[in-house]
């Protein structure tokens, strides 16, 4: 069975699914949209799709089994509404949505429409992540106690075209969104629960259009404690979770993972999440699996996320209690 699926966004995240879908012979990306008639008309060229301007054109078109989001942060939830609406399956691009009350009801929406959400938070999708993850939650090593995660980069100019990205009304905000909703979904994920209380300090640095300086201090049920830095000025590239546990330590990074039991293991998982992202969708389409990553286990992240930035504007340590 071919799963046949429609991709609105043909830019930067899209041609990562136009490159997967092209090895996968489950999956055919069969229509593309996007509002440059050159990018659209080039991804149709190397999928043999249909190219169409607009998403709601798309959602015209018959015999689709579901729809990939990656479009401009703004747009994730008009179009994962309409999608369900339709009895079309979602595979959403992170952030869910620019705010909260938009994310849950993404959730609930393709819930009731008994559709599936996927969400595109990579670390799920990511074998040495998943490694990592197992041998957390193994006992091996005891319990977890401190999650803590760096994510560092140096923030170039606006790539042209993508003006939304230099909106935070567009992109929901800055950096502790668009890339550190990775990041909180790694520490809620190993942490293995919902956050309870987050303290956050937000910053704009260096003349930069929206946050690109974040500090967060989280605290988990059972006294799990998390921490994550962003740094996106002109640091080197590192982008690194540490588990410290009661009987040792556990690190991942990109499709590496390495852990301490009294001396120094390393392994390699070499993984295409596009790849990975699309395979577990056709799957869980067919029933053969389940999701990586729901739209219900990518709530803690931005539960997270938007109280921190609450935590952030407010000056003090928030509930996540009015969150669940």
């Amino acid at each position: 069975m071919t799963i046949r699926l429609a991709l609105v966004g043909c830019g930067l995240q899209g041609q990562g699914f136009l490159s997967a879908a092209q090895l996968l012979s489950q999956v055919h990306i069969c229509v593309v949209a996007d509002p440059s008639k050159e990018r659209r008309e080039k991804a149709a060229r190397e999928v043999d799709a249909q190219p169409v301007e607009s998403w709601e054109q798309v959602l015209e078109i018959p015999g689709l089994d579901g729809v990939i989001i990656a479009t401009p942060n703004y747009l994730h939830v008009p179009i994962a509404l309409a999608a369900a609406a339709k009895g079309l399956h979602v595979f959403c691009e992170k952030p869910m949505a620019t705010n909260w009350e938009d994310a849950l009801k993404m959730v609930k929406t393709c819930k009731e429409a008994g559709v599936l959400l996927a969400i595109g938070l990579s670390a799920r999708y990511t074998r040495a992540y998943q490694r990592a993850w197992d041998l957390v939650h193994s006992g091996k090593l005891g319990e977890p106690l401190l999650v803590s995660e760096d994510y560092h980069y140096t923030l170039g100019p606006v790539l042209p075209g993508r003006t939304w990205h230099s909106d935070p009304r567009l992109m929901g905000g800055g950096a502790l969104i668009q890339m550190g909703i990775h990041s909180l979904d790694r520490l809620c994920w190993f942490a293995g629960s919902s956050a309870s209380r987050v303290y956050a300090q937000v910053r704009k640095a260096g003349g930069r259009w929206a946050d690109n300086i974040a500090l967060c201090f989280v605290e988990f049920p059972r006294g799990v404690l998390g921490q994550l830095e962003i740094a996106g000025v002109a640091s080197a590239s590192k982008r690194e979770l540490t588990v410290h546990l009661s009987r040792g330590e556990v690190v991942a990074w990109q499709d590496h993972f390495r852990w301490y039991d009294g001396k120094w293991h390393e392994a390699f998982y070499a993984t295409n999440v596009f790849v990975r992202g699309l395979e577990n969708l056709a799957a869980a389409i067919q029933g053969k699996e389940e999701l990586l990553c729901s739209g219900e286990a990518a709530l803690p992240a931005h539960a997270l996320c938007f109280a921190a930035y609450r935590s952030a504007e407010e000056g003090q340590v928030l509930s996540l209690e009015e969150f669940y």
